[in-house]
């Protein structure tokens, strides 16, 4: 500020306050001072509206002390920028870094910092109202501050911003040092809006309530407060709130973190007593928390967060809580931490799909998804990986609790663990336990009534489902049905579910179904494992039925386990089956005749005995013993099996991909001819390729091929050697109709070497020929099968090609071509496991044949256009293939069909250069369009 004024107040000095920006020192009591209200005010005068700043070092009384000054009979005009430096002071009234009642007040500040290397000690000492970064009445403030660092402070309450009508944006409080005994706002408004305003705390003390935003009126969205290694002793029954609106219509994403800190207060992301409270949070790391712990409170709270990390909380956590509306998708995210208190992820009349995850942690109270004490408790999700926990815990609690889903991975459980809890309705409830949790201490219930009354309370369609062996728990309860399902390492004889509770266990009305992860443990027929075992008296299913469709378990692609349940007096068992067998073949003893039966009531007649002449030794030989080992358990579903044609279209992607390359020697190799000399003459091609090819369904394929190589000229023959390379993806889609799509996609390349040859007959005829080889690489993955199916296979390729031309000269620039082709490519057989189960991929042969007409139009002796039109026809193009775990063929897609290619192109010389750029679509059988360019040089 070049033009600014420096005065030490005085009477003389007065009547000089008009500048547009003024430097004001209070050092030492000067009499008197500007009058404002009545009040003897340290400030500038009220026509510097801008880059005033205002420096209180003293010890001596002052009432107020103003950055800027505008009252409320002063002009509307706006101020910026105005500061208020405080060292040393006792001030009986209020502190603003602007106020101005009419107009707006932006950037303006408040710096309380003491001077640690001061000899004399300093103090600030406020006890007025407030210390405000900026104020207004009628106008907004924005993007003011308050910094507040001195070890010595008594201030009562602070606002980075406050007004009436306006709106409060970007205004901040930062607190490092210092005692606060009344609130902190970052922004406060009655009617305005409140957005992006900031409270940050990393030390000192505050007693009163911490508002990030409040407003009465307005919506507040955006706010923060961050609390960093810091202790507040006091402040018990006191708030920290990310946000208010008591009227305002929307509360939405303002945020609460505190790290490393031991808090009194209740904490609050927001709260919107009628407005919809959305996208809130609190996040809580390394800290002891006193008071109850809310991501958002209002008349509707959905979206809200609460994370914790770590800490130790005596009061409750709740994600969001409304007492008349509904909470919807808030979630408590939990990775470890000490809670004394109750942990829910909402609190309302209607909660539902509320989710709370629980990493590990040490828990003495209530877990819950949601709990609606006098309403409904639907849809919500308890997620627990590990972790110990002392009370119960329910995925829903209220009047009715449905749906809820209790996932369970890990822990210790010393209480019950229930579905639904409901005072009347707990139905359609499931718990899912997988890992090895410690249920020892507890009983599993699908649905559970508070007050069980015959007629009125409905406990149906609740679910248990186990993917472990192992486990102990003392009972289950109340669950329609309960289903297995086993892991992959499940050995025979294994026991999922051993029941400790000698009341015993009653499972007359569950239905029970089975089935087993893939890999692992191959199961034989008649294999048994235990499903569950119980101490006390068992009632068994009435329904010994396996209700398989509970628990679709494929293994591999296409297998599966189907078993039987059987139950005795304690145990429930499963009983792998297996295909039918039939019995093998004994071999009788040989030299043993077997004995005629005899006729009942009859005499067999007598043979008389013949002694030979010469004994006869009967050789003696071991009887054949059927084997006792049981067949493989393992079932595999052929309409599965048939959906793997999917990957045979892989196979056609690569056939095609090598049919390229075939295409682009065979479709240059006349030109070449043209261009060879009696001396050594190179050439390069490139295409570009995307195509659709119907195949029973289709593969979409794109690629790029490339060829290089040599020729010389002989006479009337040329030969040459070309090493060639190409790259591609493809994706591929097949319609299995009720069974499916399964849609496919990978990335092929392949890379060879070869020859070619051509003759020049008489009356301009030519023949035409080829063969390559190399390798072929091609990838597959698909997500349709229920199990990822991937793979890549290595293949041999060879391909060939003969072709005759007649050339048809009309004048010396127009020239008619006829030509017939006959192309061929052969990809080599492969053997495959894919996801545990074999393959076997026949090889792949495409024969095709090629009849066309071009024409040439030679501008001049370096130029000339061409366009071309042929009829290809596939003879066969069919990719085999055979499961061999289940010995089915599968189905087998095909290239074969008929094709129309069209083409146009361009070949222009410069002295002994060719560019030649061509262009082809594709109608039929296939579908699409490349681009070739073609570059040969003779020495």
């Amino acid at each position: 500020m070049n033009n600014k004024k420096t005065f030490a107040l005085s009477v003389a000095l007065c009547s000089a306050l008009l500048a547009n920006a003024q430097d004001l020192e209070w050092s030492a009591k000067k009499d008197p001072l500007i009058e404002i209200g009545g009040l003897k005010v340290l400030s500038p005068d009220k026509n510097s509206l801008t880059g005033n700043s205002v420096t209180v070092n003293s010890s001596d009384e002052l009432t107020r002390v103003y950055g800027g000054y505008r009252g409320e009979n002063d002009e509307e005009k706006d101020m910026s920028d105005n500061s208020v430096n405080i060292t040393n002071a006792k001030i009986t009234n209020n502190v603003f870094g602007s106020e101005n009642f009419n107009g707006n007040v932006e950037e303006s500040s408040i710096v309380i910092r003491s001077n640690d290397d001061a000899i004399t000690p300093e103090k600030v000492i406020i006890s007025g109202v407030q210390v405000t970064g900026g104020s207004s009445n009628k106008g907004s403030v924005n993007l003011n501050s308050i910094i507040i660092d001195h070890k010595d402070t008594d201030i009562l309450s602070v606002f980075g911003g406050s007004t009436v009508e306006g709106k409060a944006e970007g205004n901040s409080v930062t607190l490092k040092r210092g005692t606060i005994k009344g609130d902190i706002y970052g922004g406060y408004t009655t009617k305005g809006n409140t957005k992006s305003n900031l409270v940050d705390i990393t030390g000192g003390k505050v007693e009163g309530n911490i508002y990030g935003a409040l407003t009465t009126n307005g919506d507040a969205s955006e706010n923060h407060i961050t609390i960093n290694n810091t202790e507040f002793k006091a402040g018990a029954g006191k708030s920290i709130v990310g946000a208010k609106s008591d009227k305002g219509a929307n509360v939405i994403t303002n945020t609460v973190t505190i790290e490393k800190s031991t808090i009194n207060h209740n904490v609050y992301g927001a709260i919107g007593l009628a407005a919809k409270v959305e996208g809130n949070s609190v996040t809580i790391t390394d800290s002891t928390l006193n008071g109850f712990v809310v991501g958002a409170e209002g008349k509707n709270a959905n979206k809200n967060i609460v994370q914790i990390h770590s800490g130790t909380f005596k009061g409750s956590i709740t994600g969001a809580s409304s007492i008349s509306g509904e909470a919807r998708e808030n979630r408590v995210l939990i990775e470890n931490g000490d809670f004394k208190d109750y942990v829910t992820a909402a609190n309302s009349k209607k909660a539902e799909a509320n989710i709370l995850n629980i990493d590990n942690g040490k828990f003495a109270n209530l877990v819950m998804g949601a709990d609606s004490s006098n309403g409904e408790a639907n849809k919500n999700v308890v997620n627990i990986k590990n972790g110990t926990f002392n009370g119960n815990i329910y995925g829903g609690q209220g009047k009715s609790a449905n749906e809820n889903k209790i996932n369970i991975n890990g822990g210790t459980f010393n209480g019950e663990i229930v579905g639904g809890f409901g005072s009347l309705i707990a139905k359609d409830n499931s718990i899912f336990i997988q890992g090895n949790p410690n249920l020892t201490n507890s009983t599993l219930y699908g649905g559970k009534a508070e007050n069980h009354v015959a007629g009125k309370t409905e406990l149906s369609g609740n679910s248990l489902q186990i993917n472990s062996t192992g486990l102990v728990a003392k009972n289950i309860v109340n669950f329609d049905s309960v289903n297995f399902f086993l892991p992959q390492d499940t050995r025979v004889g294994a026991t999922a579910l051993k029941l400790t509770d000698k009341a015993g266990t009653d499972l007359s009305a569950t239905k029970v179904g089975v089935g087993m992860a893939s890999g692992g443990v191959a199961l034989k027929v008649n294999d048994k494992i235990t499903l569950i075992n119980t101490a006390g008296t068992f009632k068994m299913p009435k329904d010994l039925t396996n209700h398989k469709d509970s628990v679709t378990v494929p293994v591999g692609l296409t297998g599966f386990y189907e078993f039987k349940l059987s139950a005795d007096n304690n145990n429930l068992y499963a009983v792998a089956l297996g295909k039918p067998t039939t019995p093998p073949v004994v071999t009788p003893t040989p030299g043993v005749t077997p004995p005629v039966p005899t006729t009942p009531g009859t005499t067999a007649p007598t043979t008389p005995v013949v002694n030979p002449t010469v004994p006869v030794t009967t050789p003696v030989t071991t009887p054949t013993v059927p084997t006792t080992t049981k067949p493989s358990a393992l079932q595999y579903d052929k309409t599965k099996v048939q959906k793997t044609k999917s990957f045979l279209e892989a196979n056609l992607a690569s056939l095609s991909l090598v049919n390229q390359s075939s295409d682009l020697i065979a479709d240059n190799s006349t030109s070449i001819a043209s261009q060879s000399s009696s001396d050594i003459s190179t050439f390069g091609f490139l295409s570009i390729e995307n195509s659709k090819t119907k195949t029973g369904s289709y593969v979409d394929a794109r690629g790029v091929s490339f060829a290089t190589g040599v020729s010389k000229r002989i006479d009337a023959i040329t030969y040459g050697a070309f090493f060639e390379a190409g790259v591609g993806e493809y994706d591929s889609y097949n319609d299995f109709g009720d069974s499916g799509v399964v849609k496919g996609k990978g990335d092929s390349k392949y890379y060879g070497a070869g020859v070619l040859l051509n003759f020049e007959l008489a009356q301009d005829y030519s023949l035409d020929a080829s063969i390559h080889a190399g390798k072929t690489q091609i990838d597959y993955k698909s997500s349709d099968f229920g199990t990822a199916a991937d793979f890549d296979l290595k293949r041999t390729y060879i391909s060939s090609h003969l072709g005759v031309n007649k050339a048809f000269k009309i004048d010396e620039t127009n020239q008619i071509n006829v030509f017939a082709k006959a192309l061929y490519s052969r990809l080599s057989a492969k053997d495959a496991t894919i996801a545990s189960e074999e393959f076997k991929f026949d090889a792949s042969t495409s024969l095709r044949s090629k009849i066309g007409l071009g024409y040439t139009y030679s501008a001049n002796d370096d130029l000339a256009l061409y366009s071309s039109a042929a009829y290809e026809h596939e003879f066969d193009g069919k990719a085999k293939g055979y499961h061999v775990s289940s010995g089915t063929q599968i189905d087998s897609p095909s290239l074969k069909g008929d094709s129309g290619v069209f083409g146009v192109g361009a070949k222009y010389s410069v002295d002994k250069v060719l560019f030649d750029a061509n262009l082809q679509g594709y109608v039929g059988k296939k579908e699409g369009v490349s681009g070739g360019l073609k570059v040969e040089y003779k020495f």
